[in-house]
C-alpha cells in the first residue's frame, strides 16, 4: 500500500486541490484505488516535498520566539530555546516566549511532547538562582545532565561523562563480538570491530 503522489492527485481531481487547506489523499493497492479522503491537516507521509513543507511550516517560530529576545535552535522537529539569565526580567521573557510556542502549537494542531522537555542550567550565576518555568501548564523538570542528538550534556560542560558513556559503549559493544564470533580469526574479528565498535568511539 502506498500514499498516491501529490503529482498524481493534482491531475486526477485539480479543482480540488489546494496546497494547505483543501487537500485530498487516495490509497493505491496492486491496481485498486480508494476514494479520495480530504486531509483536515498535515502533510502526506513520504512525500518528496514533505521535508521542505514542514520546514517551511515551522520557520515562523524563530521569529515568533526572536520578538522576545529568545535564541532558538532546531533540528528537525527537535528544538532548543535559550538566553543569558541575568535577572528575573530574564527568565519572564523566557516564560513568555515558552507560552507563545505553547499557543502556537495549540493554533497549529502540533502537540508539544512535554515529557521531552527540561530546563538545564549552565553557569554558576544562573544554577544559584534557580528559575521556575511551564509549558502548556506543566512545570519543567530542571536537570544537571541532559541528551542532546545523542550528545551527553552537563551544567558545567565537562565532556567527561559523554567520553566515560561512549567507552562504555564500545567497551560493550566489542565483548559482545568476542563472544557472538566463535572465530578468532584475527581479519575476521578487526573487520567486525571496524565496523560495529570504531564509530561509536569517532
Amino acid at each position: 500500500m502506498k500514499s498516491c503522489s501529490l503529482d498524481y492527485m493534482h491531475m486526477v481531481s485539480k479543482e480540488n486541490y489546494s496546497c494547505s487547506l483543501n487537500s485530498f489523499s487516495l490509497v493505491e493497492f496492486i491496481v485498486s484505488f480508494s476514494d479520495f479522503v480530504q486531509l483536515l491537516n498535515g502533510i502526506i507521509q513520504g512525500s518528496v516535498i514533505g521535508p521542505i513543507m514542514f520546514i517551511i511550516f515551522i520557520n515562523e517560530l524563530v521569529d515568533l520566539l526572536a520578538s522576545f529576545g529568545i535564541i532558538v535552535k532546531f533540528f528537525a522537529d527537535n528544538a532548543k530555546l535559550y538566553t543569558n539569565i541575568v535577572d528575573t526580567v530574564d527568565g519572564v521573557a523566557l516564560q513568555d516566549a515558552l507560552n507563545a510556542l505553547c499557543s502556537w502549537a495549540d493554533t497549529w494542531q502540533l502537540p508539544i511532547s512535554i515529557d521531552k522537555c527540561y530546563v538545564l542550567n549552565m553557569g554558576k550565576r544562573n544554577t544559584n538562582t534557580p528559575i521556575t518555568l511551564t509549558v502548556c501548564g506543566k512545570t519543567l523538570p530542571s536537570v544537571t545532565v541532559c541528551k542532546d542528538l545523542g550528545i551527553t550534556v552537563t551544567e558545567n560542560l565537562s565532556p567527561s561523562l559523554l567520553i566515560n558513556n561512549t567507552v562504555t559503549k564500545a567497551h560493550q559493544r566489542a565483548n559482545a563480538i568476542h563472544r557472538c564470533f566463535h572465530s578468532r580469526n584475527v581479519d575476521l574479528l578487526v573487520h567486525a570491530y571496524i565496523t560495529y565498535v570504531r564509530p561509536l568511539v569517532e
